[in-house]
This record gives C-alpha cells, structure tokens and sequence, in this order.
C-alpha cells in the first residue's frame, strides 16, 4: 500500500483529500490550507488527525509529500494515536523553487491512509539592500578568556542587520578561540551573521575532515561557512565534494548561510556553483572588465554575489569601490587595504556606506 501511496500525483483538486478520509478511520486537516513564502522564510501548520469511527486507534505517522526543490517539512509530534493535533514547520532557503504547488499531508495507519492538500506559494525574495562582508582574520579576542578585541568593538559599533562578518573560528599563535561566545554575542547584538573561515584548498582536504570542522563551528554558534578555495570549474568530483558541503551545512539548519570563494566572475566560473553556495564570492572579478554579468550573474539576485577591494587605502577610494560593485549588482563588497587588521578609517568608510 505504501509503495501505492508514493505512486500517487496529486493534481490542484480537494478531491484526493475526501475520498482519502472516507478510507480511513480517521481524518486530517491543515490550517491554514493555503500559505506564501518569500524564499528563506518558515512557516507553521497545524495538522488536525480526528477520529471518524469508533475502530481500534492504531498509531498514525505524518508524512509530506511534493514537497518542492529545497523545502523541507517537520512533524512535532510526528506520531500520534487519534485525535491529536501535530505542528508541521515548513523551511524554505533562498534557493527554493520559486511557484505554486501543493503539497500532500499524508497521515499513515497500517494499512490506512488519509491525507489534506495544503497550496503552497513561494515568491522569488526582493533584492535585499546592500551589505557589507566584512573579512577580518585578525584577533577577535583580546586574550585566552575570550573577551572581545579592540578590532571586535569596532567592527561591531558599525555593522548592522545588512551586514556579514567572516572570520577565522581560531587563532594562530597562541590558538585561542577567535570566535568566542562573547563575540559571537557582541557581533549578533547587532544583527549581523557570522561565518566562519574554512580553506577547502579547491576540493582536495578530505571530505571528512571538513565536514568535521564546519560540524564544530556551526554547534559552537557561527551563522554558516565561508568555503575558501573552491574551483571555479565543476568537474563531476568536485560538484560531488561541495554539494556535500552544502548540505552538511544545511544540515545544521537551512537558515546556515554557505558562502563559496571560487575568486572569478561568471565568465569564468561555471553556473551549477550557483547550486552548492547561497553567495558566490568573486572577490576582486567584480568590475565589468573582470567579465562579472557577462554571462549567467544577471540571472540571479544581488544577494548571491559577494565582491572584495584590497589594498585600499583611504575611506573615500573604499566608499567608492563598494558603490562600484553594489552598482554592478554585487550585493556584498568589503573594501580594505589588508585583511589581517582594521584600518583607522574603518570608522568613516563604514559610516560613509551607511548612508545609502
């Protein structure tokens, strides 16, 4: 029966809904039945299983199917006897599949079935203002206890809600925690996302071994991952190693942001990437010169590109440069003049690029 049931299309009809409950000895209801997502958002249901005869209450397990391209559905309780009343989440990431669909809520009892129809529409999400990426791999802590660096302060007196910071999860020498607790707190009260540094050194680190450290990182905290040194062309191997990637990150939550640092534009870099990162960091291939919205970058939104300036060195020529690129349509750009320390005009550029 339960391979019958996987067979099943259910086509925009109510119809399946009753004549499923009429097979039963009991029956579900999703309130509401109809709900919009923006990519990226998350939503509740409240899944009724009611009796409708007084037979032997078996146990009922809920089920989703159709669920779109990265959507993915929770029951909580996922099990019940009749009557009982489960909350479905529904997640969506800023890769979902943009459309109208309906999804089935199946409940399952032995041989028994029952399901309710739930229309479902997620919209493409608006082209967020501009952000700062901050890429900073120097000390975020002042010492061993974990207390925030002088850098730490200022970075977050500046950032805000728009705003990521990526960063080294450890120091060197001596290894300290860099992203201690007490600046994860600091940067977050602020709004901002943090994400931690992992150089995969263009898919050659052992799978495992990354996925131990991103593992680490994302339960001590980090709002996802900075992938550095990824190929900008996917052969059959590496798709295989960054979209496992990908979906360990996701793993942890599909609000865990990936961030892939191939270094090129689209004109050089292959567009499947798009499929394994939420933002593709270009670095300094963001200028029209660099071939950056020459080939596929226009189809997507702002907020998949990220762009880097180094070497600056005044707040007016930084101000300038980010512009430069938020114009270009990278909706994330960090100018600096290196990224080991936080120039004495920080203040004044970030200040600057603020007042948009």
């Amino acid at each position: 029966m339960l391979l019958v049931l996987l067979s099943f299309s259910f086509p925009p009809s109510p119809l399946y809904a009753s004549v499923d409950a009429e097979v039963a000895s009991f029956k579900i209801t999703a309130t509401p039945s109809a709900i919009n997502l923006t990519a990226g958002e998350t939503k509740k249901i409240t899944i009724t299983v009611a009796r409708t005869s007084n037979t032997i209450r078996r146990i009922v397990n809920l089920y989703a199917l159709n669920l779109p391209r990265n959507v993915s559905i929770s029951f909580k309780p996922s099990w019940g006897r009749p009557p009982f009343i489960s909350v479905a989440t529904m997640k969506t990431d800023i890769q979902s599949e943009i459309g109208d669909f309906w999804v089935a809520i199946v409940g399952i009892s032995r041989y028994q079935y029952a399901s309710a129809l739930v229309r479902l529409h997620i919209s493409a999400p608006e082209n967020r203002e501009n952000g700062l990426a901050v890429v900073y791999y120097g000390w975020l802590v002042s010492d061993s206890d974990g207390g925030p660096s002088d850098a730490a302060q200022r970075i977050a007196g500046q950032i805000t809600s728009k705003d990521i910071l990526i960063a080294s999860f450890y120091t060197e020498n001596p290894r300290f925690v860099n992203l201690s607790p007490r600046v994860l707190s600091l940067v977050h009260s602020k709004g901002a996302k943090i994400l931690a540094y992992i150089d995969t050194t263009y898919g050659t680190r052992p799978i495992e071994e990354v996925r131990t450290e991103l593992g680490e990182y994302l339960l001590k905290g980090v709002d996802g991952i900075f992938f550095d040194c990824a190929p900008n062309l996917l052969n059959s191997t590496h798709y295989s190693y960054y979209s496992t990637l990908y979906e360990s990150v996701k793993a942890h939550g599909s609000d865990k942001m990936v961030i892939l640092n191939t270094g090129l534009s689209d004109k050089w870099t292959d567009e499947a990437v798009m499929n394994v990162t939420d933002i593709l960091c270009v670095e300094r291939r963001w200028t029209s010169e660099s071939g950056f919205g020459t080939v596929w970058a226009r189809k997507y939104p702002r907020n998949r590109f990220m762009g880097l300036s180094d070497g600056v060195t005044d707040w007016e020529s930084a101000e300038s440069l980010t512009r430069q690129a938020w114009d270009l349509g990278v909706g994330f750009h960090y100018s600096t003049n290196r990224y080991t320390s936080l120039e004495a005009w920080w203040e004044d550029y970030a200040g600057a690029v603020m007042q948009d």
